[in-house]
């Protein structure tokens, strides 16, 4: 029984269109790397240079997300097509964005230091879903934890931050994917730049190194951060 031409004409028309959304939505089964960068320039300066100026090792940080060997996936209507890496390792980018913001504010991003920087990161993902049409919803996200010590290693200050942001972008604008998770990282770095409490140890710290002094024992305490509006909006659970 041969195939009417009304039917071969849909069915030719149904794959088309098929070709042409996989193609638009990012090649949904081809994998997708994104080369994520922190841009100081784009950014105002923060809190942390109102502090004299310090030595600050940038330590280790340790990698605590589920999945290390991707940063996430592409997903279609119905389930995970492809994986998303990063060009460079995500400790190595979050690293090197501290690095540039500590010697942006007038300090010195090296070692021995008057304080070391160190901590997790505990999330680095990116992801979309398709709807099956002409739209992906994008989502990106950035959690770390940063510890300050000083240089005989006790905790001065303890604190996560966390960076997200989701858009909804037309099928085609594939070039736009990296943005997603340069504005999760620059979120981050600004609430860092921006950490009024954190900006306080540093000026208790270098307050001590200009008096020559220590600070008696017993009398040092990991500082909590204060809530506030911004930083609660940071935190809120992901929808």
């Amino acid at each position: 029984m041969g195939v009417s031409n009304n039917r071969l004409s849909k069915i030719v028309w149904l794959f088309g269109f098929a070709v042409i959304a996989a193609t638009n939505s990012g090649c949904a089964f081809g994998s997708k790397t994104l080369d994520v960068a922190y841009d100081a320039a784009k950014f105002e300066k923060g809190k942390l240079e109102t502090s004299p100026p310090l030595a600050v090792v940038i330590g280790e940080f340790s990698d605590k997300r589920p999945e290390t060997d991707k940063i996430g996936y592409k997903r279609n209507k119905y389930f995970r097509t492809a994986k998303v890496y990063s060009a460079k390792p995500p400790l190595e980018i979050l690293r090197t964005a501290l690095q540039e913001e500590i010697a942006r504010h007038g300090h010195q991003a090296v070692a021995p230091g008057d304080l070391k920087f160190s901590g997790t990161l505990d999330t680095f993902w990116f992801e979309y879903d398709y709807d099956g049409m002409v739209t992906l919803d994008v989502k990106g996200e950035i959690r770390m934890t940063l510890r300050v010590a000083d240089s005989s290693g006790a905790v001065l200050y303890e604190r996560p931050y966390r960076g997200w942001h989701q858009e909804l972008e037309p099928l085609g604008e594939e070039f736009k994917w990296v943005e997603v998770m340069n504005t999760c990282l620059s979120s981050v770095i600004e609430q860092i730049r921006t950490d009024g409490r954190l900006a306080e140890v540093l000026a208790a710290e270098a307050a001590k190194k200009g008096s020559g002094g220590a600070a008696p024992p017993g009398k040092r305490r990991v500082r909590k951060p204060r809530a506030s509006p911004a930083a609660a909006e940071q935190q809120a659970p992901t929808p």
